[in-house]
């Protein structure tokens, strides 16, 4: 308490063992040669308020953790400033909420790296000046860059104020407890903003989920994500679904899914449509009930670049890559006429190709699979990101998979 801990080696403060006791309030931890505090993952609720911390070789907590359950009774971690980094230590970075313990992020709460497990309580519970932060430990964010937070069988909570960007699937929610998942925006996910299995039933409200490579949301096995129904209270929709690589939503279970008073950036239902994979497609797989929708974009976190000039709003409103015979090509649908910049990235999120071309509504751009050094890029999966760039500024993103 009130103390200075400065010039150390390695940490100032170290407590990797789940037993060790001490908190710290209004202490300054500076020029460390590593994290200023490392800790056990349910011994850095020990960090307080008032901290600061200046001038270490890594400006983040340290979260020690490991294969099995970190946490096993019920932690609340504070903001402190600078993140919490799952990445820390090489026994593991997946942190496990066990099936008695309960872990709230208080609002204000960065988290790095890693992924979350939930077998217990997660409590992501941000407000709307200070939200929670889930993102990734590189310097350079991309896509896939830390596995996500996912419910397990038997967890519970909430995901609410929160930004959750480059995670390989955002949310994966596999429980059938009440889960709950509002007013946060989940982006630049390398597959699926959320993607629900199993016997769950989340609410999803409130929540802008875009740019994310695959779908927007995915629904499997026997899921029923809830995101709006009319008939049904406290399920009131005004997501915002947009610009995900494949689908902004898919439903690839056999029961009928509802999803109206959402905005989906069409002003038609058969832009709508165009945007659900459901019986529409696939006989085999059930309807989804999305009408009626909104016209307009609810007030949320991420909105839609729009001209000065009043023109209509920039968006990719589809992107398709397809392996030919030649190597790829990489369908792209824009809202107005836009110069388009396609970068080619592998699984590790390393620049492999980058592509241009001027595309005036639908327009198909082409891959020799050739690297920027022109070497044959080999069988596998890649990120393709693809910027659409209007002549008075506005820019709009969207992401897509790609398996050669």
């Amino acid at each position: 308490m009130d103390s200075t801990f400065s010039d150390c080696g390695r940490s100032g403060v170290r407590a990797p063992q789940p037993s060790s006791e001490a908190k710290l309030v209004n202490c300054t931890i500076t020029s460390s040669g590593d994290y200023p505090v490392y800790g056990a993952a349910t011994w850095v609720e020990a960090l307080r308020t008032g901290n600061a911390y200046t001038g270490n070789a890594r400006q983040a907590i340290g979260v020690a953790c490991n294969q099995d359950t970190d946490i096993t009774d019920d932690d609340a971690w504070l903001p402190q400033g600078v993140p919490y980094d799952l990445t820390a230590s090489d026994e593991g970075t997946y942190l496990r909420i066990g099936g008695q313990g309960r872990l709230s992020l208080r609002p204000g709460v960065q988290v790095i790296g890693g992924g979350i497990g939930a077998a217990g309580i997660l409590v992501a519970g941000g407000e709307s000046g200070e939200r929670v932060t889930l993102g990734s430990a590189a310097a350079v964010p991309a896509p896939g860059d830390w596995l996500g937070v996912e419910f397990l069988p038997g967890g519970t909570g909430r995901i609410a104020h929160t930004v959750l960007t480059h995670a390989q699937t955002g949310v994966a929610i596999a429980s059938d407890r009440d889960i709950r998942v509002t007013n946060s925006t989940i982006r630049d996910c390398a597959v699926d903003g959320i993607r629900t299995s199993g016997p769950s039933a989340p609410i999803i409200r409130y929540c802008t989920i875009n740019r994310n490579g695959e779908m927007g949301v995915r629904a499997r096995g026997n899921s029923r994500p809830r995101l709006g129904n009319q008939s049904e209270q406290g399920n009131p929709g005004q997501n915002s679904l947009f610009n995900n690589g494949q689908y902004d939503l898919a439903n690839e279970t056999a029961g009928r899914l509802w999803a109206e008073n959402n905005w989906w950036n069409a002003t038609t239902g058969a832009e709508v449509r165009q945007r659900i994979y459901d019986a529409e497609d696939n006989a085999s797989v059930g309807q989804v009930d999305f009408q009626p929708f909104l016209s307009v974009q609810p007030t949320g976190l991420v909105t839609v670049a729009r001209s000065d000039e009043g023109e209509p709003a920039l968006a990719i409103m589809s992107v398709a890559a397809v392996a030919t015979d030649a190597g790829a090509a990489i369908h792209v649908t824009v809202s107005r006429p836009a110069a388009v910049r396609v970068t080619v990235r592998n699984i590790a999120g390393r620049l492999v190709r980058s592509l241009e071309a001027d595309v005036d509504g639908a327009g198909v751009i082409p891959w020799n699979r050739r690297s920027e050094a022109g070497s044959l890029a080999p069988s596998g999966r890649y990120l393709i990101e693809v910027e659409a760039h209007a002549t008075d500024g506005t820019t709009a993103r969207s992401l897509a998979s790609l398996t050669l």
